[in-house]
């Protein structure tokens, strides 16, 4: 993951180059905060995909649920129906390890 500009909140702007099915390719990404301090949003230049990163406060406010949630732009028939398996399997793998790395980085600020 590059930060092209920003790094903290909107206008943000990212690239992250990805090995898929053999092939590497890069997405651009630009966030927006339509809920400042609880909505983040990751919108793919190219328009196909939004990433919602969604945090609800619990336990009086002593704790936090992190919601990621992924739109995306498949192509029609079995190629999308492919598409969206593929996609979804990875983004599953790639949500877990963000959330570790969340949590990994809070345990730190605590100590």
């Amino acid at each position: 993951l590059d930060v092209l500009a920003g790094g903290v909140g909107a206008g943000t702007r990212t690239r992250v180059a990805m090995r898929v099915l053999g092939r590497t390719r890069e997405f651009e990404q630009v966030v927006t905060e339509p809920e400042r301090g609880r909505v983040l949003m990751e919108t793919d230049s190219d328009g196909v995909s939004v990433s919602t990163f969604t945090i609800e406060r619990i336990d009086g406010g002593r704790a936090a649920w992190v919601t990621i949630a992924t739109d995306l732009v498949a192509r029609p028939g079995l190629a999308g129906r492919l598409e969206r398996w593929v996609t979804s399997t990875m983004l599953r793998r790639i949500y877990r390890q963000e959330i570790a790395l969340l949590a990994a980085y809070v345990l730190r600020q605590a100590a």
